[in-house]
């Protein structure tokens, strides 16, 4: 290896320590107008390269699939390089300068923006993306390439949180359901003794307790009317189930009156009887094969003796023993609660109507004081969501939105999309982000 060879060799290598060490390539910012533009920033601050040399960044917004686009390239070059691309254009007969090009010397940090149209990429809005360069070295008689790409980034459109102002109830009756909170009391095959190790009961009854023990303490609403509804499956003759209905929703009545300090005078027993009802929508929602045949006996046989006679009979028995092992057992309850109550003074609503406001103007923790002060209302579920989210909490957030839903508040149901697509695209550039970091 000759000496000459040896310090053009040299000169090659410090070139290449100077590129991986220089050239800062920077992502600054990404903006985006919606899902119609993306704007990025970024900078490049050069070293000074060896005379004989050029470098040529080139950036590209590359997609996590392959999709590429290709931006302008920005060149430096020594003199000694200069000089040498022109004697060979003009020995090959290209006449005029060089294309642009910043001489080696200036090392001023350069920045730059590209524009994208999203109608022309809509790759640009669905899945991660990186700023890539390449990096060309050229000189002597060899080019080398260095590819750099920069931390991942993904389109998330703006949070649009739904949140309208509670209507003030105050004057307003109203109705709770504990039916349709799904708070049900569950009794042995043919007993009527409560029992809070059966199934879920004790998480149920400490629920309802709960639940009237507000509605009494509640000094701006005036309890009209409590009923307890009794239940009972329709097996058995209807004369025993018209008493174990009763006695059910007796049973019921007297465990609360001895966790609240409540007359039992304050409550109505209704006697539901067999639960048709309740085990009619039960077959309806069922992939059972005999689904018509079945719902064609209980829209038709009046008497209800002989209804589930008939039932009993049906393909023999076979029918009526799986209604017996999986559906019948759900109709063995006390029922349901049915509350009236008027409001006198409705004065959680002034409370949540308030919170929306701080919330809608930045001031989630302020939102969220005022809300932990009326979260026991249903009311508050959605703002809450919307408040955890804004501040931060997502976890929270859907936690407080899929009680709302559940509850059928649309706004939260719409809310909790929103967040769940956006969780989504956060995941996207987690994964993308840990494959680059193993790349």
């Amino acid at each position: 290896m000759t000496k000459d060879y040896m310090k053009r060799f040299a000169i090659f290598l410090i070139g290449m320590i100077c590129l991986l060490q220089a050239h800062a390539q920077q992502h600054i910012a990404t903006r985006w107008d919606g899902d119609k533009t993306l704007t990025v920033e970024y900078s490049i601050t050069p070293r000074t390269p060896g005379s004989d040399y050029a470098y040529v960044v080139t950036p590209m917004l590359c997609s996590s699939q392959g999709d590429t686009i290709v931006g302008k390239s920005v060149v430096w070059r020594g003199k000694r390089n200069v000089k040498k691309l022109l004697r060979e254009r003009y020995f090959d007969g290209i006449e005029g300068q060089l294309p642009p090009y910043i001489e080696s010397t200036d090392t001023v940090t350069r920045h730059f923006t590209l524009t994208f149209d999203v109608a022309r990429y809509p790759w640009l809005t669905e899945n991660p993306l990186h700023l890539c360069f390449l990096n060309d070295v050229e000189g002597c008689c060899q080019v080398e390439q260095d590819r750099v790409a920069t931390a991942p980034f993904i389109y998330a459109p703006a949070y649009e949180s739904q949140m309208s102002q509670v209507q003030d109830r105050t004057g307003m009756i109203n109705y709770l359901s504990t039916r349709e909170m799904g708070y049900y009391v569950y009794f042995p095959l043919n007993q009527a003794t409560l029992r809070r190790n059966f199934r879920q009961n004790a998480a149920t009854l400490d629920s309802i307790v709960s639940l009237v023990g507000r509605m009494l303490a509640n000094e701006g609403a005036e309890v009209k009317d409590i009923q307890i509804v009794g239940q009972a499956s329709p097996e058995g003759p209807q004369k025993r189930n018209l008493w174990l209905g009763e006695h059910r929703a007796k049973a019921l009545r007297d465990y609360i009156c001895k966790k609240i300090d409540v007359p039992a005078s304050r409550f109505v027993i209704v006697n539901g009887g067999e639960a048709w009802d309740d085990l009619r929508q039960q077959i309806v929602l069922s992939q059972m094969s005999e689904r018509d045949t079945l719902l064609a006996i209980i829209d038709g046989e009046q008497d209800l003796d002989l209804r589930e006679k008939r039932i009993k009979q049906l393909y023999g028995g076979k029918t009526y023993n799986y209604l017996r092992d999986n559906l019948l057992a759900d109709q063995r309850n006390s029922g349901y609660m049915h509350i009236q109550y008027e409001y006198i003074t409705d004065e959680v609503a002034p409370v949540i109507n308030r919170a929306i406001e701080l919330i809608r103007s930045g001031q989630h923790a302020d939102g969220l004081k005022l809300l932990a002060t009326v979260e026991h209302d249903d009311r508050s579920l959605n703002a809450l969501g919307n408040a955890y989210y804004l501040a931060g909490d997502t976890q929270k957030a859907i936690s407080y939105l899929t009680r709302a839903a559940s509850r059928g508040d649309k706004e939260a149901q719409k809310n909790l999309q929103q967040i769940q697509q956006l969780e989504e695209r956060k995941q996207k550039l987690a994964d993308e982000a840990k494959k680059v970091a193993n790349q």
